[in-house]
């Protein structure tokens, strides 16, 4: 961690980035135990977005995998400075009801709608995401993790324009 953590730095140093991706997908809290996590993850997740918001950078808490167990946790990161980024394995509108307005949340339009559903479907569902998530409090509709390469344009197309048509109450 030693390494890991004075590369961070450095890179971050050089770079000077808006924002910079924190990792959680390889030690997700689902894969360990509540103490282990705690011990052997935890510290040093909070140490890398410590050193990102002391250099003034964004961290993107990029969290694959399900978060649900530990979101209680995430409070213990300092407040309105981070960004969570879920991939759909996480109860996004759970993360909203523990979070509050602690984090900014990034998400969650599910891969598999990208590339099989429909337009409509995928409308719909940005604009229940936007009410039930993002209306009073920040969100960043995008898709979960990353846009799958086998995404239909127009479902893309209908992310985006559900935000853009979404009139925040």
């Amino acid at each position: 961690m030693e390494f890991s953590y004075a590369n961070f730095c450095k890179t971050l140093d050089n770079t000077h980035p808006i924002g910079t991706w924190v990792g959680g997908w390889r030690a997700a809290p689902n894969l360990m135990s509540h103490d282990t996590f705690m011990e052997f993850v935890w510290p040093y997740e909070v140490k890398l977005v410590n050193a990102a918001i002391e250099r003034g950078v964004l961290p993107i808490l990029h969290f694959d995998s399900p978060w649900d167990s530990e979101l209680e946790t995430l409070r213990e990161l300092p407040a309105r400075k981070c960004l969570l980024m879920l991939d759909g394995s996480t109860n996004i509108r759970l993360a909203r009801e523990v979070l509050g307005d602690h984090m900014a949340i990034q998400g969650d339009v599910p891969a598999t709608m990208l590339a099989m559903g429909t337009d409509n479907e995928v409308y719909e569902y940005v604009t229940s995401l936007i009410d039930d998530v993002g209306s009073s409090t920040s969100l960043v509709v995008s898709s979960g993790c990353d846009c799958p390469l086998n995404a239909k344009p127009e479902n893309v197309d209908a992310m985006v324009q559900a935000t853009v048509d979404y009139q925040v109450k």
